[in-house]
């Protein structure tokens, strides 16, 4: 256990030593509340310079001070609040990984990763109940939707077996969006998925209209890179000549978010950080240039000969998942989730969900699940560590 101080806090993290259950993707949504917390099992069959290892997924953080803000209030601050936890939880999680060379240990988010809070008394016990405070809070995000193979997929597959798809381009976009929601890789795929794209594109569309007296060859081979048009202006003027439209001057919006996605990739290449206007983005921000590099992709996708378009496909989703009907939920009372399962709430407890769904652009479909944020704060009585 190490420990240190902050202004408001002496905080203790302990090692990790406890494991919790993923949820099932194919599970209740309200189940996922319900995960289950276990103490690690050491393996007879696996060592490590001859001593048994564990798999562990869960940090323990003690913040300890005299008397903490635990009113109950709807839109009220969490003490201690939860970003800042995970600041320290990072902080610490980026130095093992670090000291360790392991790199297959991530930064945690709110966004994506669960938390549990629990006011405890000096000797660890739980409080009593008390009226208008809490004992606990916990926060979690859960997706909707996951890969899926579809008979009409697997049809489609064998159908264009013989064009030039997968595109190196749309395989980069793919990557990208599978790095989300970590800051700054999925921004470097995502730019240099823009990169290929735009080169592949201008030189289809030349190969259907060449441009007059070999300027296209001119023009994309000189004798040092400097000269050679640079992305920006591929987007812009380039793309102009070849199909009269520009994405700066059709699709301002478009193109400001893809200015903002270079500025980024540039200042993480160049200082290590993924910057906007000098300030870090975080991952919402980071999602939504992933989702304006896809979004322009597709726009300027519209402009190519059809041949070489990408075969898409509206077979896979909308996904749905069954929670009640009203008057199903009439019936229910006041209630809590534990395991998945509706039962009663303590008094002045309370569980609230907030669902979120994020169309795309064009005519087609976008195929991406979308994420519901699910928050609940009702009365912690486990027996569960902090997290």
């Amino acid at each position: 256990m190490m420990e240190l101080t902050t202004a408001d806090y002496r905080i203790k993290i302990h090692p990790p030593l406890l494991r919790a259950e993923r949820p099932d993707p194919t599970g209740s949504v309200l189940g996922t509340i319900g995960v289950k917390v276990s103490a690690c099992s050491f393996s007879e069959n696996v060592l490590v310079n001859g001593k048994k290892i564990a798999h562990v997924n869960m940090l323990t953080l003690d913040f300890i001070k005299p008397e903490f803000n635990r009113t109950q209030q709807p839109t009220g601050p969490t003490d201690p609040d939860p970003e800042f936890a995970y600041e320290i939880a990072n902080e610490f999680l980026a130095r093992v990984r670090v000291y360790s060379r392991a790199f297959q240990i991530k930064p945690i988010l709110t966004s994506r990763d669960p938390w549990r809070l629990r006011y405890l008394t000096d000797d660890g016990q739980e409080l009593e109940v008390e009226e208008g405070k809490f004992r606990g809070q916990f926060g979690f995000t859960s997706t909707l939707g996951f890969a899926t193979i579809t008979p009409e997929i697997m049809q489609m597959v064998g159908t264009h077996w013989h064009t030039a798809e997968p595109y190196a381009w749309d395989l980069l976009l793919l990557d990208a969006q599978a790095l989300l929601p970590e800051v700054g890789s999925a921004i470097v795929i995502a730019a240099a998925a823009l990169e290929t794209f735009i080169g592949w594109a201008l030189n289809v569309l030349n190969e259907n209209q060449p441009l007059p007296g070999g300027l296209w060859t001119w023009i994309n081979d000189r004798d040092h890179w400097s000269k050679e048009p640079s992305v920006s202006e591929e987007f812009d003027v380039l793309l102009h000549v070849f199909t009269g439209h520009s994405l700066k001057d059709n699709e301002p919006s478009l193109w400001q978010q893809y200015s903002e996605l270079r500025h980024a990739r540039n200042s993480l290449a160049h200082e290590g950080v993924a910057k906007i206007g000098g300030k870090p983005i975080d991952a919402s921000k980071e999602k939504l240039l992933i989702d304006a590099a896809d979004k322009i992709i597709r726009w300027v996708e519209t402009f190519i000969p059809g041949g070489f378009q990408r075969v898409r496909t509206a077979a896979v989703g909308p996904f749905s998942r069954r929670i009640a009907t009203p008057q199903e939920s009439e019936g229910f009372g006041p209630s809590r989730i534990v395991d998945g399962k509706l039962g009663a709430v303590p008094p002045g407890g309370k569980i609230a969900f907030g669902f979120q769904a994020e169309q795309g652009i064009g005519q087609e479909s976008d195929n991406r699940p979308p994420e519901a944020p699910t928050n609940s704060t009702p009365p912690e009585s486990s027996k569960d560590p902090i997290t």
